[in-house]
C-alpha cells in the first residue's frame, strides 16, 4: 500500500483547504410580508412572486400584508402600523 513519503506541511495543508470555506446564504426581505426569503423564490408566508399570488399561503385566514395595510390606513396616519403589518391576525 501507497504511504506518503514526506509529512504534509501545515502551509500546504492550508492552502489545500482555502477553498473548504462556506458562504452564507443571500437572504432578501419579502416585500409583502417583510419576511426573510431566498431571492428568487415564493414567500411561503403570502405566497407572492413578482407581486402575484402563485401558490397557496401556509395561512391564509387574515393575512395581512404590508400592501394591503398602506391600501387600508388612511395616507396622512404614520408609520406606526407597520409594526402590526408583520404579524398574522389570529383566525377567527
Amino acid at each position: 500500500m501507497p504511504v506518503p513519503k514526506r509529512r504534509t506541511g501545515s502551509t500546504k495543508k492550508r492552502m489545500r483547504r482555502s477553498h473548504h470555506a462556506l458562504t452564507a446564504p443571500n437572504v432578501t426581505e419579502c416585500p409583502d410580508s417583510g419576511e426573510a426569503k431566498l431571492p428568487h423564490r415564493v414567500c411561503l408566508k403570502t405566497g407572492f412572486y413578482k407581486g402575484r399570488v402563485v401558490v397557496k399561503p401556509q395561512n391564509d385566514c387574515n393575512l395581512v400584508t404590508r400592501r394591503r395595510i398602506r391600501e387600508l390606513r388612511p395616507q396622512d396616519a404614520d408609520c406606526a402600523g407597520y409594526a402590526a403589518s408583520r404579524e398574522i391576525l389570529p383566525c377567527v
